[in-house]
């Protein structure tokens, strides 16, 4: 992924939501406010500072359905 000319890679062992994911679903992505990611088809909201500091939010998606992946995000990104 590319934001701001900085480019992101995103493993499944950071980012396990993604995994089972059609690629349509996870290419249909909406950069918001110039730090805000969402991907509307899986309900999934990161910032660029998961993406920089994923040490930072130890959170993560125990399953891979949308709702469960949506309410680990939410959490990491509101403490």
């Amino acid at each position: 992924m590319l934001i701001n000319r900085k480019e992101y890679f995103l493993p499944y062992s950071e980012f396990p939501y993604f995994e089972n994911m059609s690629l349509r679903s996870i290419f249909n992505v909406k950069f918001l406010h110039g730090f805000h990611l969402y991907w509307p088809e899986l309900d999934i909201d990161l910032t660029v500072d998961n993406l920089d500091h994923p040490e930072k939010y130890p959170l993560r998606a125990k399953s891979h359905s949308k709702k469960a992946a949506r309410v680990q995000l939410v959490d990491s990104i509101s403490t």
